[in-house]
């Protein structure tokens, strides 16, 4: 974890306890959910998927979306509501959960084409 991340997490901790609200409190607390995506990404994903494969997928692309939106107006407007310092911590591993699907059809492709590509170098 770089120094960027641990003072980001520093810089969250320390505003939310002192009860500051507004943009500096929502975008250092984007950039330690940043730092935080690896611990947190698993345990989100599993709890957005538990309803199916489908469902998990539509659930996690419509949560991401409006946990995004969410955001950027309170950027926009100053964050002062009390929910967004945890939405904006855990949006980086909302949007990678949402992401998860995807990424692994991805991973499949790639391995098709790869062992394609394999097989033309052969002839």
């Amino acid at each position: 974890m770089g120094i960027v991340a641990v003072g980001a997490i520093g810089l969250t901790i320390v505003l939310y306890i002192l009860g500051r609200r507004g943009r500096l409190l929502t975008i250092s607390a984007l950039i330690a959910g940043l730092a935080l995506t690896p611990w947190i990404a698993s345990h989100i994903a599993t709890a957005m998927s538990a309803t199916g494969n489908a469902v998990g997928i539509a659930v996690s692309l419509i949560v991401a979306v409006a946990a995004s939106a969410w955001i950027g107006y309170e950027i926009k407007e100053g964050g002062g509501r009390t929910a967004t310092p945890w939405i904006a911590l855990t949006l980086p591993a909302i949007w990678v959960a949402a992401g998860g699907p995807f990424a692994s059809l991805y991973g499949f492709l790639a391995g098709i084409v790869g062992g394609l590509d394999q097989i033309a170098a052969g002839f």
